[in-house]
Formats: structure tokens, C-alpha cells, sequence
């Protein structure tokens, strides 16, 4: 049996060990699982060669009680699964423990980090105390073990000195090939054994419900398959469901996208494409699968139930890339802000506005679009100078700025290894035993990776909390501890470059304009502008760093959707118009095209002294069109280029221009002139014949006299 002669001494050869793995090569590889959406966050050891896989892949499901108890066995559950593509048999899962404890936050992490192949302890292979039930396992088949350790077993591995130990299992197995002298398959985790009296240590665990959500140009979510597996038994969703439904009262925090709440909606609903018209809701009628319907909306119940016994706090709509909008688009931010204050609302969730960065990480310039009274949580490699757990505070205030830190290599795990509610739970108690003994100040935050899994009975996370070291609190009570304030944040480059682009940033708003321009000429809807709005935001989320081209692609087709329902909206005006005078009518006509009815406006745009005046508003019926008049009016004469526009009723153009010629000219006033002078010369006419006759008469009068 390996027994360190103390626990003092677990620290060192720990560390001898791990340098031993990276001299192995392959043996070492450790790969951060903290953002999903992040490449960045693995440590220096993820540059080494992978680690060539196990044949068996174990998991530890359940481990009872969560600690080493004084009396009574422990119990461990979990499945075996065989990867390769040889039959697997004689298939022995044995229990491993440490002998010696942790007492440091630095030897946890050091564990954590460590290379899974490096032992710890003995095989424990006494009769009884393995499960031996797998006899044969073929390619691709799983089964399942359980190991019960009668104290008194537990008691001769160990020191018995409080601290955290590690513990696990290990299978052993034969093929055609022989039986390998070495374990094919492990899994290993923490057990704390405390004492009675210890620190309490604050705790808050965060939770998150983060997803990337992607649509189809018309509106209705993309990949349903993938949906329908997350939503169904043992899928990802779900299980952060049944997690939340277990909390028995104990104080969690959520950490919420409210786009993912939408989607579900979207999927309980049927996944309905987008609609220029609102109908009533048929759900008889309704030609949805329910093989994907009534899980979503079973797990939209659950989460908002919870959340009423819970503190939320609200991220921004679809998981806003807060740096990027920050530098590029600060109004993004604020659309996603009170989009989600809305959409939480509205489901009568009460939330708090927080900014939590997948990697923990935000440009300190970033904070001048932030308001001041968001709950922000960070990592602690955003705290400046924070090389070690000594420097981490528990709060850090930059500016008029106050956040929680949280360290992200709590939750870090390795190649060929998961993190699932058994093992975040056993990381937390054996942090906190480790604080504990140590008397440490320092709020304890496990803020749980993006896309955590908790996996099959996540049920008994949190009851497994329910420990005399551990105060459990909701994030926005656990301030206690060192406060540090600076005047910036640590932002590594590796975090910059990989930023949103700002073309992706316009394709979104010009998503959010082509929606708002429809919606506010569709008489019958008020949805769309804020459904494209939704749909933008998701495609600007942190959760599509790493794949930005598919994000714009569909944001450029979601737009393409809705300019060519805005295209049927078209005006039709002649080509030249000749106006009798300066100013004068003429008429063009105006087409809606869309099955639904319209309310326009129309725009002309000139070069010159010419205006054109229209009616304000111009309604129209579905698939109808309409003559209108307009005036216009010229301070000179000639021809004046003219681009006429249909448009919403703030002037967003709707579909396309129209060019036209309107000659104006000074004609009616010249025939007047004339006019006037004849009537004139008539006048003066009128009254010289009359002179004339008058003489002539007289002369003819005299003649006959004579």
C-alpha cells in the first residue's frame, strides 16, 4: 500500500508526479471545460500530446454519503462502457483511496489538474469490496457498478486526518488479445472527512441554462434532433432540470439566457415557422410532434417553477457577446438587455441584469456600456496581479463596478474525463473542507461550466451540500471576504481575437432593421420586429465564437426572409410627367403583394428645389392595389430627377425605388400675358370703331344734305 508519510508531504509529490506525466508524453494532457464556447481557457499542459484513451470508460454516478462518515459504509455507483471495438471480458471494477488528505487549495488544484492515469493509494481488491457482475461487454454496450466500503475498510486506507481525499475506481478486464496488466478504465473524484466545529465556508453555486440557439431562414429553430435529445430523458436539459427541481430549499442562483427559455416556447408550440399574421393557438389542431412538444414544454414548467424559489440573474437576450458589443455596437447591449428583462418578465420570473462571461473574462473598456447596478462574475484571471488562491479576492471593484470572482480551475477537468453532478458536488465539499481548515474568508463561487452536464439522478447534489463546513448562499449574499479594487482587468489576447467581427455585428442589424420595417407595415402583427430582434441577438452570442461564418450565414438569410416579403410592397410611377405649370398633380399607383394588409407611406427623394407632397399614411388590403395622387411643386423650371419610395411609417424604405423625370415650365403664365394684352387691345378696339362709325355716319349724313 502507498502511504505518504503526511499530508504535508502530498503537495510535493503530487507535483513530482505530474512533471513525471509530462516526461511520459501522452500521459498528460489537461483540457479547461469552463467555456464551451471558449479554446482558450485550457492550461499550458493542453499544448502536450493527447492521451491515448482508455478502452472502458467508467463514470461515478453516485457516491453516499458525500463525505467519509464516522460510522457506516460508502457507497459508489456508475456505469462502464466499452469504446473500443474488442469484446470486453471478466470486467473487475475496483475501488481506490488516498491515504493521506489534501489541506490546501493548492493541492486540490494541483489533483484536479493532474494527469487521471497518475495513482493514488491502493487497489482495494478484498473479497466484497468490487464489483465483479460484468462478465462480457460488447463494443459500444454500458453497464453497471456498485461498491459498498464497510467503514472499517475505509479506515485501514486511510490517515484518518480531516482534509480531502481522493477516491475511485478502476477496471481491469481480458480480450482475445490477453488480459493488460494495467488499468483500461478509471474515474475518480473527492471525499472530504471533517470533523465537527470547522469554519463554515460561504458557498453559492451557479447554475447555468446556456445554449447556442440557431434558426432556418423562416424563422423556425434549426436542428430539432438535437433539441429533442436535450430535452428527453437524461438529456442535457433536462437533467439541469431535474438538478434545479432538487435543490430541497437550499439557496441556488440561475444563470439564465432567456433565448433558451424562448426557444422551448418556440418547440412546445410546434416550431412554427415565422407569421406575418398572429392566429389564435389550435393545439388540437396542431400537426406538432409530440415526441418533441410536450418535453420542452414539461421542461419550460420545471425551469420557471424553479425559478420562483430562486435567484436569477438574467444574461443578456441570446448570451450577448458583451465585448464585442461593447466595441463595435454599444445599442446591441441594450436591445439584449431589455429584451431579456422583458422576455423573464413576461414569464413572471423576477430577475436580476447580470454580465458573466463564458471564459470569465471582459475588456475593462467594456464596462462603460454596463450598468452599474448588473451583478457581474468573473474570473479570477481577470483580476490584476491574482497569480495564486492568496490574491484571489471575493470581490473586485473597478470603477463604480463591483464583482464577484470565482476560480475557474475548480471546475477544469482533464482528457477522457466528464464533470457531472457527482464530481462538481465532491469539488465544491473538497474546497471548501480545504478553506475550512484553513479558516479562509475567501467566498467560495462554483460557477459551473457553459454546458454543463449533471447527468442520469442528479438528484443528490444538492443534499450532498447539506454539510456543518458549508453556508450555502445565493451569489448576491456571498460578498464576504477580501475586496480588492483596481483600475482595469487582466483581458489575455487570446480572448480579443476571438471577439465577434464587427461584419457579423451588421448582418445582425440589419436583421433587427428588415424586421422592424415589416412590422411596422404589417397592420396585423406587432411580433415580428421583436422576434427578428431575438433572432439577431442569438447570432451575435458568445456561443458562436467558433463558428462565426455559419452565425452570419444565417443572419444574411433570416434577412433575405423578410426583404422579400418587404419587396412585394412596390409603387409604379411613369417614367416623365409634364406639368402644365410650376406645380401640378399626377398620380402612381401603389401594390401590396402580401397576403396580409399593409399601412405605407410614400418618400420622394429630388436634387433640386422640386417637392413632392403624398398623403401620410397609405393603407392597403391584403394582395390590393391603390392610386394615389401627389403634388408636386417647383421654384424653377426644367426636368427634375426624382426617386420615389415606399416606406414604413419612419421612413424605412420598403421593397424598391422607383425613378422618374418631372418637367416643370412657366407656359400658363405666358398665355395669360397673352390673354391679358388681347383683352386689353379688344377694349381699346371696341371704342375706335365705335369712333369711326360715328364719323362715317355724320360724313354720309352731309353728303345727302349737300
Amino acid at each position: 500500500m502507498i502511504r505518504p508519510v503526511a499530508a504535508a508531504r502530498v503537495l510535493p509529490v503530487v507535483i513530482a508526479l505530474t512533471v513525471l506525466g509530462s516526461l511520459l508524453g501522452p500521459w498528460s494532457v489537461a483540457t479547461a471545460a469552463q467555456d464551451p464556447a471558449s479554446a482558450g481557457l485550457a492550461s499550458a499542459a493542453s499544448e502536450r500530446p493527447r492521451a491515448e484513451a482508455d478502452p472502458l470508460t467508467l463514470t461515478i454516478d453516485s457516491l453516499s454519503p458525500a463525505v467519509i462518515p464516522r460510522k457506516g459504509a460508502i457507497t459508489m455507483t456508475g456505469t462502464v462502457t466499452n469504446d473500443s471495438l474488442d469484446v470486453w471480458e471478466d470486467i473487475k471494477v475496483y475501488p481506490r483511496l488516498s491515504y493521506a488528505p489534501f489541506t490546501t487549495s493548492e493541492e486540490v488544484e494541483l489533483a484536479s489538474e493532474s494527469d487521471p492515469r497518475l495513482p493514488f493509494g491502493d487497489r482495494i481488491t478484498t473479497e466484497g469490496n468490487f464489483d465483479s457482475r460484468t462478465t462480457v461487454l460488447e463494443p459500444g454496450e454500458t453497464r453497471t457498478w456498485r461498491i459498498r466500503l464497510p467503514r472499517s475498510v475505509v479506515a485501514s486506507r486511510i490517515s484518518g486526518s480531516e482534509g480531502s481525499y481522493q477516491i475511485g475506481v478502476q477496471a481491469l478486464g481480458a480480450t482475445d488479445d490477453g488480459r493488460p496488466e494495467n488499468a483500461v478504465g478509471r474515474a475518480r473524484t473527492f471525499i472530504p472527512l471533517m470533523g465537527p466545529g470547522n469554519a463554515k465556508v460561504a458557498t453559492s453555486v451557479v447554475v447555468p441554462i446556456r445554449r447556442p440557439v440557431a434558426r432556418n431562414a423562416d424563422g423556425s429553430l434549426a436542428d430539432e434532433a438535437t433539441w429533442a435529445q436535450e430535452l428527453d430523458t437524461d438529456g442535457r436539459l433536462a437533467n439541469l432540470a431535474s438538478l434545479l427541481s432538487s435543490t430541497g430549499g437550499a439557496p441556488v442562483t440561475m444563470l439564465v439566457d432567456p433565448s433558451v427559455l424562448s426557444a422551448a416556447e418556440q418547440l412546445a408550440g410546434g416550431n412554427e415557422p415565422r407569421a406575418l399574421e398572429e392566429t389564435e393557438e389550435d393545439p388540437a389542431g396542431s400537426s406538432a410532434d409530440s415526441n418533441l412538444t410536450m418535453p420542452a414544454q414539461e421542461w419550460l414548467d420545471t425551469v420557471v417553477s424553479v425559478a420562483d424559489d430562486n435567484q436569477v440573474l438574467g444574461l443578456p437576450y441570446g448570451d450577448l457577446d458583451v465585448a464585442a458589443a461593447a466595441t463595435y455596437d454599444e445599442s446591441l447591449l441594450h436591445r439584449a438587455r431589455k429584451l431579456s428583462q422583458r422576455s423573464l418578465a413576461a414569464r413572471s420570473i423576477p430577475s436580476t441584469p447580470a454580465v458573466v462571461p463564458p471564459s470569465g473574462l471582459l475588456p475593462v473598456d467594456a464596462l462603460d456600456a454596463i450598468d452599474d447596478r448588473t451583478l457581474m462574475l468573473m474570473s479570477s484571471e481577470a483580476v490584476p496581479g491574482a497569480t495564486d488562491d492568496i490574491n484571489v479576492p471575493s470581490t473586485l471593484q473597478v470603477g463604480r463596478h463591483t464583482m464577484s470572482v470565482y476560480d475557474p480551475a475548480l471546475m477544469v477537468v482533464q482528457e477522457g474525463e466528464t464533470l457531472n453532478a457527482l464530481d462538481a458536488r465532491q469539488r465544491v465539499l473538497a474546497e471548501a473542507s480545504v478553506r475550512s481548515l484553513s479558516g479562509s474568508k475567501q467566498a467560495l463561487v462554483a460557477n459551473l461550466p457553459s454546458d454543463f452536464d449533471p447527468g442520469a439522478n442528479p438528484e443528490a447534489f444538492f443534499s450532498g451540500l447539506d454539510q456543518p463546513f458549508i453556508d450555502l448562499r445565493r451569489l448576491s449574499r456571498n460578498t464576504a471576504g477580501p475586496r480588492v479594487e483596481a483600475d482595469h482587468l487582466d483581458y489575455p489576447e487570446r480572448q480579443e481575437v476571438r471577439e465577434l467581427s464587427p461584419t457579423l455585428l451588421t448582418a445582425a442589424d440589419e436583421l433587427i432593421t428588415a424586421g422592424a420595417t415589416l412590422d411596422d407595415i404589417v397592420t396585423s402583427s406587432d411580433t415580428i420586429a421583436s422576434h427578428s430582434l431575438a433572432e439577431a441577438l442569438s447570432y451575435t452570442s458568445y456561443m458562436v465564437r467558433d463558428d462565426q461564418t455559419s452565425a452570419q450565414r444565417r443572419a444574411i438569410a433570416a434577412r433575405g426572409w423578410l426583404q422579400d416579403r418587404l419587396d412585394l410592397v412596390t409603387i409604379d410611377a411613369p417614367e416623365f410627367v409634364i406639368l402644365s405649370a410650376a406645380n401640378g398633380p399626377f398620380a402612381v399607383t401603389v401594390t401590396n403583394g402580401l397576403d396580409v394588409p399593409v399601412t405605407v407611406a410614400i418618400v420622394a427623394h429630388t436634387h433640386d428645389d422640386l417637392e413632392i407632397l403624398a398623403p401620410g399614411e397609405i393603407e392597403l388590403g391584403a394582395n390590393a392595389s391603390r392610386t394615389i395622387q401627389l403634388d408636386a411643386e417647383a421654384q424653377s423650371i426644367g426636368v427634375h430627377p426624382v426617386e420615389l419610395l415606399a416606406t414604413d411609417l419612419h421612413g424605412r424604405p420598403v421593397g424598391s425605388s422607383e425613378q422618374m423625370s418631372v418637367r416643370s415650365n412657366s407656359v400658363g403664365r405666358v398665355i395669360w400675358v397673352i390673354l391679358g394684352v388681347g383683352v386689353g387691345i379688344l377694349f381699346l378696339a371696341i371704342p375706335v370703331r365705335w369712333i369711326r362709325r360715328y364719323r362715317r355716319k355724320r360724313s354720309a349724313q352731309g353728303e345727302v344734305g349737300g
